[in-house]
């Protein structure tokens, strides 16, 4: 009888897995050709039974919890009104992305909490996204969501809910998240639980789109995205790239067309770099490809994946992490190996690789940045520095423990729980269960750790050989030949004495250096790249299945008569980084003789000299062309200077500005009446602790410099600690502003402006100390501020045409005693900002303060707090949209309601 039901029980289970293996076999074929060769087709069951595999470790996911998890992911409601719009839009989405109809985008009707609360409810309008497949499933579709007018969800109007690609979950959200802890522009995210009409369909990843959102959520100015999702298999053109937000500047619109022309152009000379780095910020990209390297992001290829913003303050374009599939994703056993390895994969013991090379991914942008040996070696040392210390296995372990504590108990609740591999038949879906995502989690820590231990083993892969030679070209002189190669530069300043004469292969001579810093740099190679997880021969181009290797770069070096061959020895030694070997040699060399790589550019060819301050003495001068300051130098002008500045003529400095007319005062003006000079800048951290005071700067415009596109007669951008005192601004044309300031921080006193074409003062994420201003006749606001915060005390206004003051878009403005009169409006506070005023008088003018939301991204009007008032003869003293917002007693105003 035992046998029986043993037997019965056996033929059961075997037909119910032969079930199980012919329904996934089937959904293997789901929005793909039937057409697959009868070999693959075959293959497939073996795929069939690796997704029955999964069907089965479910019956046990109810026994998977997370007692440390605090289970407080965020929930979304996303209410679909009509029955059978999610497989309609499905439908239509299909249509476009798959079968090449082109058709409207078509949303769909719904509503949508992210909370429980009920009346929390919004409109919303919804429909599919992604043009790969596996975004097109209905049982976790990836959707956006498109709120109405003046609703927006964290600035954002458009949110993407995208089913989470990685086995881990994390993995793209991870990316975005250390991105932004790096300091890069990175796209907004956050790990929640979907609810479609109350079923619950999963943990999602919700981010942002790359529209001005994005931009704004880093806390930069709105510029324009340059987005490539279809690109050419070899070599890139602008056409292919789709811009986002270019309306949002009016000027260098072809910017991103100068980049792809620099990355198409061949480097002949060191000074072709230059064109490059023009364009492309060095620091920021730097960080860009470390962090690619560190999580191994391989997504970016020749074809896709590509973003890049401008920032037209910086003057420079920043490329932005898209859909990285870091963390191993991207990189576990795929195809065929997943029969080659067929324990591993049935057992779920594979492993993501985590060797791929620090030279990884090439596409065009990359390959072109790489080959400057500057920015391999600074790519690099970020790379080692980010390992030490943000990104050591500790600190991403202890990120990843608080992601997987809020999101874990989430996680086991989602039963459509699936993810991205490359299987048999190409990237597709695969199922997932409780059992396989604590194994991919695991997977993620020994990845991170392996990885870490890997780029560090990698980094010590610098050798160094070195001869003191004679030469046959010159008697009783002494020389180091030096032949290096190295993922790391070689500080060779501490090695030597300041007497460095560096030779010159180009211009054939020795070139004495008197930079601070001075480094020896690898040569690079071009050679055949044999891991399988990287490149693939798809185009013409020779790094579809190559790339760069470190090469010897020779360097030959005039030593002084008291050089000490074992001091250089020791001092080598301590360098721990540096396999350092001495080469023996008895004969005399000929420069002619001694070999140097031809295919890369010496870095050294370029002569640097140092820059001298410059100086400006009491008297009279004639600025006729434009001064320009580097970082290290400093614009210092001294008491009695009068500067007069020829027409369209700027002042642009990246060093520290010292003017200081003490007595007799320093003044910038137009050398010719009624033919406006361009603008004084002072932009980067370089300028930080500049000082202008007892000075009077009058008869300005504008005008870009670097790329940059400067509104202002005077300018502060990207800098802390100015300090402004006893300063007369008056008389700009062209321009906005008479003053911009932008990313900056700072003390003003004893400002008085007046007789602005626009703005007086304009402040973007700037943040200010006001005492004593005097601000009139403004053509629009005396003062307008966009997330920034300014205290000030004494502030006087006068005829300012728009607002005296406008406070937007989360500003904070505190001021202790301010007189506003004359002006169309006294204040304006707008977009969850807050004003509140001690002490103030505000007469005659039409509005006295305004409370309102303008711009859509914001949620709320602008608070206004009042204490110590007198108003008199405004036609209207306070105008609102909600009293909740409007923090005084009122009532006894002239006031109205919208």
């Amino acid at each position: 009888m035992f046998q029986r039901y043993l037997l019965s029980i056996i033929i059961l289970i075997f037909l119910l897995v032969s079930l199980l293996i012919f329904n996934n076999y089937k959904n293997l074929y789901k929005y793909r050709d039937f057409s697959y060769p009868k070999v693959l087709k075959i293959k497939l069951i073996y795929e069939s039974i690796f997704d029955t595999k999964t069907d089965i470790y479910r019956f046990f996911d109810g026994f998977f919890s997370n007692k440390n998890s605090i289970d407080k992911i965020k929930k979304i409601y996303l209410d679909i009104e009509n029955t059978g719009d999610l497989e309609r839009a499905q439908n239509l989405w299909i249509q476009k992305t798959l079968l090449g109809k082109t058709e409207k985008n078509n949303y769909f009707s719904s509503n949508i909490r992210f909370n429980q609360d009920v009346n929390s409810t919004k409109k919303s309008k919804f429909r599919f996204r992604g043009k790969s497949d596996w975004h097109l499933r209905a049982e976790k579709p990836s959707l956006r969501i498109k709120l109405k007018d003046f609703e927006t969800y964290n600035m954002m109007k458009h949110i993407n809910l995208t089913f989470p690609e990685g086995r881990g979950v994390v993995e793209n959200y991870y990316a975005d998240l250390i991105s932004k802890k790096l300091g890069l522009i990175a796209h907004y995210g956050e790990l929640v639980e979907l609810y479609i009409n109350n079923i619950n369909y999963g943990v999602y990843h919700l981010h942002s789109r790359e529209d001005e959102s994005l931009i704004r959520l880093n806390k930069r100015m709105p510029g324009p995205i340059l987005s490539g999702q279809n690109l050419s298999i070899d070599k890139w053109n602008i056409d292919d790239f789709d811009i986002v937000n270019l309306n949002s500047i009016s000027r260098n619109l072809d910017i991103f067309d100068k980049m792809i022309t620099e990355i198409n152009n061949p480097i002949k000379k060191i000074e072709d770099w230059d064109n490059i780095w023009e364009i492309l910020n060095f620091e920021q990209t730097a960080k860009h490809v470390a962090l690619n390297t560190i999580v191994v992001n391989l997504h970016n290829d020749y074809w896709h994946n590509h973003e890049f913003f401008y920032d037209r303050t910086l003057g420079k374009i920043e490329p932005i992490i898209n859909d990285s599939m870091a963390l191993g994703t991207y990189v576990y056993p795929r195809g065929n190996e997943r029969i080659s390895n067929i324990k591993k994969t049935l057992l779920n013991l594979e492993k993501p690789y985590y060797k791929t090379p620090i030279n990884q991914k090439t596409n065009p942008f990359f390959n072109r940045i790489i080959s400057d040996t500057r920015f391999y070696h600074k790519k690099n040392q970020l790379i080692k520095s980010f390992l030490d210390d943000e990104l050591s296995f500790e600190n991403q372990s202890k990120i990843l423990n608080n992601i997987y504590n809020l999101i874990d108990n989430a996680i086991y609740r989602d039963k459509r729980k699936r993810y991205l591999a490359i299987r048999l038949n190409g990237p597709q879906i695969q199922k997932s269960s409780n059992y396989e995502y604590e194994v991919f989690k695991k997977n993620i820590y020994e990845f991170i750790k392996n990885r870490n231990l890997f780029l560090h083993g990698q980094l010590q892969k610098n050798f160094l050989k070195y001869s003191l030679i004679n030469l046959k070209e010159f008697n009783n002189q002494n020389f180091i030949l030096i032949n290096y190669k190295g993922e790391l530069p070689v500080e060779i300043k501490t090695l030597f004495s300041d007497d460095i004469h560096l030779y010159n292969p180009i211009k054939k001579k020795f070139i004495k250096h008197t930079l601070e810093k001075f480094e020896l740099h690898t040569a690079l190679k071009i050679v055949r790249n044999n891991d399988s997880y990287t490149n693939t021969k798809l185009g013409e181009d020779i790094f579809h299945d190559h790339h760069y290797e470190t090469a010897y770069q020779t360097y030959l070096i005039k030593v002084s008569k008291d050089f000490n061959l074992k001091i250089f020895k020791k001092l080598l030694n301590e360098l721990n980084y540096i396999q350092s070997e001495e080469i023996f040699t008895d004969e005399d060399l000929s420069i002619n003789e001694i070999k140097f790589n031809q295919p890369n550019l010496h870095i050294w060819s370029k002569e640097y000299k140092k820059s001298q301050d410059i100086i400006f003495d009491k008297g009279n001068f004639d600025i006729k062309k434009d001064i320009i300051v580097n970082k290290n130098q400093k614009l210092i002008i001294h008491d009695g200077v009068n500067l007069n500045i020829f027409p369209g003529v700027s002042i642009f400095s990246e060093g520290q500005v010292f003017i200081n007319g003490n007595n007799l005062g320093v003044n910038l003006k137009n050398k010719f009446p009624n033919q406006p000079w361009g603008n004084l800048s002072l932009f980067g951290e370089g300028t930080s602790g500049s000082v202008i005071k007892n000075a009077t700067i009058d008869g300005g415009s504008t005008k870009d410099m670097n790329n940059i596109l400067f509104s202002g007669m005077i300018n502060f951008f990207w800098n802390k600690n100015i300090s402004l005192e006893n300063l007369t601004v008056s008389n700009n044309s062209i321009g906005d502003d008479a003053i911009h300031f932008n990313k900056s921080q700072g003390k003003i006193s004893n400002l008085v402006v007046f007789n602005c074409l626009s703005d007086c003062i304009d402040m973007d994420y700037s943040n200010y100390e006001i005492k004593n201003l005097n601000c009139y006749d403004s053509g629009n606001d005396g003062l307008d501020l966009m997330e920034s915060d300014v205290e000030g005390f004494n502030l006087s206004f006068n005829k300012n045409n728009d607002k005296s003051i406008s406070v937007g878009e989360k500003s904070n403005l505190y001021i202790e005693q301010i007189t506003i009169a004359n002006s169309n409006i006294g204040v304006a506070s707008k977009d969850n900002s807050i004003v509140n005023l001690n002490k103030l008088s505000l007469k005659n003018s039409n509005i006295g303060l305004d409370s309102y939301q303008k711009n859509t991204r914001y949620t709320l009007p602008g608070k206004i707090i009042i204490t110590n008032y007198d108003f008199s003869n405004n036609k209207l003293d306070l105008k609102f949209i909600n009293s909740e917002y409007i923090n005084f007693d009122y009532k006894k105003l002239n006031y109205i309601k919208y």
